[in-house]
């Protein structure tokens, strides 16, 4: 902090300037990030995404606080979980933000925008991310592997078992006997154990329910004779 400059010399005597120079407080913007940048739910879904803030003030100025505010589409609702951030000169800190869709919204991509304002001057930043609402009306991809349509069951039991997929992911698969739910799988393979004991000779009726992440269900169904 002391800065001598020279100025002239005349025999043996120097002339020198000498200065004494604190450091100084230089505030610059700060620097905003969301992520993820884009996202797909279905309209109503409640996505996460994180708000990231940096402050860029040199070390002279301390700590500062950050207000962040969120802009939104017309019936879309936002929560962050801090309204503030008080931040020391190069550090970072963070925010949760929660955005939900309205159910009625139409399939597009929307523009949310997370900003933050250092309280004590104008200096501010944004950062744009997306909300891309998809509605999918496609079944999922269903399929009995056991047992075969048409088969004779004996014994004290059977596995009954069934494969499926959906790009959106499956939340359920459910297997019925003669209409009435006998076990709900929520995870592959997808599968469920048939008491025989108990049941009447003859044909039934075993039926295999998958629903998506969309509520978009695929049915299937077989008959079997219990021997």
């Amino acid at each position: 902090g002391i800065q001598i400059t020279h100025q002239a010399l005349a025999g043996n005597v120097a002339t020198v300037d000498v200065s004494f120079s604190g450091a100084t407080c230089q505030r610059n913007a700060p620097t905003v990030g969301v992520t993820p940048l884009s996202q797909t739910g279905a309209p109503g879904a409640r996505l996460a995404y994180t708000v990231s803030v940096r402050n860029n003030n040199t070390t002279a100025c301390g700590s500062s606080g950050f207000n962040l505010a969120q802009a939104l589409p017309a019936g879309f609702t936002g929560t962050l979980s801090a309204t503030s951030l008080t931040l020391g000169a190069g550090a970072s800190g963070s925010a949760s933000w929660q955005v939900s869709s309205p159910s009625s919204a139409a399939e597009a991509t929307y523009t949310l925008t997370a900003s933050a304002t250092e309280a004590a001057v104008a200096n501010g930043a944004s950062q744009h991310a997306s909300y891309v609402v998809y509605r999918d009306s496609v079944a999922p991809s269903l399929a009995i592997t056991s047992p075969a349509a048409g088969a004779t069951l004996s014994g004290s039991s059977a596995t009954l078992a069934a494969s499926a997929s959906d790009a959106s992911g499956i939340t359920a698969v459910e297997f019925l006997v003669d209409g009435a739910l006998l076990v709900r799988d929520t995870s592959a393979p997808y599968s469920a154990k048939w008491n025989l004991r108990k049941v009447a000779k003859g044909t039934h009726t075993i039926a295999v329910r998958a629903t998506d992440a969309y509520g978009n269900v695929a049915t299937q169904s077989i008959n079997v004779t219990r021997n």
